[in-house]
């Protein structure tokens, strides 16, 4: 079924304590897990990523600077997940969650330092899961340091 199908159908869902259902759109298909997995989509989010933390040193000094570096550990967060998953696919991994696949990824010589990867994980982990200003700051330092480690990768997946 395509997109525009499944948005129109609707669902009825019955909440637990109201006397009637309420209807609401069906969920499109779409998820992190069935996304495109691939060099190209992951060479795209990093580019994406490279524009957004450009914008952001423009931004630096003006109102739109919190805006923008929102917006760049936004791009940060969906690069981390391409590149894992990436990985994973072309690596023919089994597991399904970041750090045994970049524990693979530092197997197989794709990146030098499983470590900083972590640390990359558990900054986008920070900002999945609480916004505060500080941990904002850490998280976008995260994300300019990822850049290059994932262009590193993407230089390395391109030549499995």
């Amino acid at each position: 079924m395509d997109a525009q199908v499944q948005s129109t159908e609707r669902t009825q869902v019955a909440q637990p304590g109201w006397r009637s259902s309420i209807w609401y759109p069906a969920p499109i298909s779409c998820s992190i897990n069935t996304m495109a997995v691939s060099i190209q989509e992951y060479k795209k989010a990093l580019l994406s990523l490279e524009e957004a933390i450009s914008f952001v040193k423009k931004a630096k000094d003006s109102a739109n600077y919190k805006i923008a570096r929102d917006a760049a550990i936004q791009r940060f967060e969906f690069c981390i997940e391409l590149s894992w998953k990436v990985s994973a696919k072309i690596l023919g991994s089994s597991s399904t969650t970041a750090k045994p696949v970049i524990r693979e990824m530092a197997q197989n010589q794709l990146i030098s330092d499983p470590n900083l990867w972590f640390d990359f994980i558990e900054a986008r982990n920070k900002s999945s899961h609480s916004y505060d200003e500080d941990i904002a700051k850490q998280v976008y330092e995260a994300a300019e340091q990822f850049l290059t480690e994932g262009n590193l990768l993407l230089k390395q997946l391109e030549i499995k």
